[in-house]
């Protein structure tokens, strides 16, 4: 059985923790917004959708070098996470 590596269920709190500890060193700006309402998530998914949102973050912030970071989670038919940078992005 897998246990959860989030401490809350909230997701959007969860994401904005580590989006803050992640640009804690950097002078990035962090926003995160939700639209809908929040509702509790399988623990699996609620694992697998930060864990790939964390690394967009760290990533963002050690690649990019973003400035302005920006979490919008919309609850709906299906849950959407988008995360926003205005990094450098990839070379050609």
């Amino acid at each position: 059985m897998r246990a959860s590596t989030t401490t809350t269920s909230d997701l959007a709190r969860s994401l904005q923790k580590v989006g803050e500890e992640l640009t804690s060193e950097s002078p990035a700006s962090l926003r995160v917004a939700v639209e809908g309402t929040s509702r509790e998530l399988h623990p699996i998914l609620q694992d697998e959708v930060y864990g790939i949102a964390r690394e967009a973050i760290r990533n963002a912030v050690r690649h990019a070098q973003a400035k302005a970071i920006e979490i919008d989670i919309t609850y709906a038919d299906s849950l959407r996470v988008r995360i926003r940078d205005d990094g450098k992005g990839i070379d050609p």
